[in-house]
């Protein structure tokens, strides 16, 4: 059967037995010296995620298998969805079942995107500073944020405003649905980071790779 992209988590991260990560939030930042001293500092595109993946040692039939499927993504041409497999869930409810089957969403977007508010949440359900969401928007975009400060849902389900990082897309609108269980970044590899692996005896070690974000 044809592979669909971008790949869904079952389709790629899934089928990864991952070793080691470094997800980080890559600024793009331009910095200006003053002939006062001063130093002025631009934003010049959104911050964008990047991770560094190293795999575990597997057999040599498995390093096979991930290799052609990584080898499909045409380099950096093809996309797949990443979690963060050191925080795929909430820190206060660490396997999901608190929030079941409850459908959070955008209740607010502050002015300029730094904080939201969000409705549709069990009464009391918490969200803690490290913890991860995203959300869809566009034509096929995705969003991945990191809550900057604790909130906590009221009886109602409504969160009050709270930070997250990096500031929300403009296209964040009251209503769009946001995953807080297994949240991901749409990412594209980083050219030429694939790196295959040694072979020796049945086992192949130190395959990794870099991706980075794509809206």
């Amino acid at each position: 059967m044809a592979l669909t992209f971008p790949l869904s988590l079952a389709a790629f991260y899934d089928l990864l037995s991952i070793a080691e990560v470094r997800l980080e939030l890559m600024r793009q930042d331009e910095h200006s010296g003053m002939g006062s001293g001063e130093t002025l500092a631009a934003e010049l595109a959104p911050a964008l995620w990047q991770a560094e993946i190293t795999l575990d040692p597997m057999p040599i039939a498995e390093a096979a298998r991930i290799a052609a499927l990584i080898e499909a993504l045409d380099g950096s041409i093809r996309t797949f969805h990443l979690a963060n497999p050191a925080h795929e869930y909430p820190l206060a409810d660490p396997d999901g079942s608190i929030l079941g089957a409850a459908a959070p969403e955008i209740l607010s977007v502050a002015s300029g995107g730094g904080a939201l508010a969000l409705a549709g949440l069990p009464a009391g359900y918490q969200l803690s500073a490290g913890d991860f969401l995203s959300f869809s928007h566009g034509s096929g975009r995705q969003a991945l944020h990191r809550v900057v400060e604790t909130a906590m849902a009221d009886g109602a389900g409504e969160t009050a405003d709270f930070e997250v990082r990096p500031p929300l897309p403009a296209a964040a609108t009251a209503g769009m649905a946001i995953t807080l269980l297994r949240p991901t970044a749409k990412m594209a590899l980083v050219p030429g980071s694939f790196e295959a692996g040694t072979t020796a005896g049945a086992m192949t070690r130190g395959m990794k790779f870099t991706a980075r974000e794509r809206y």
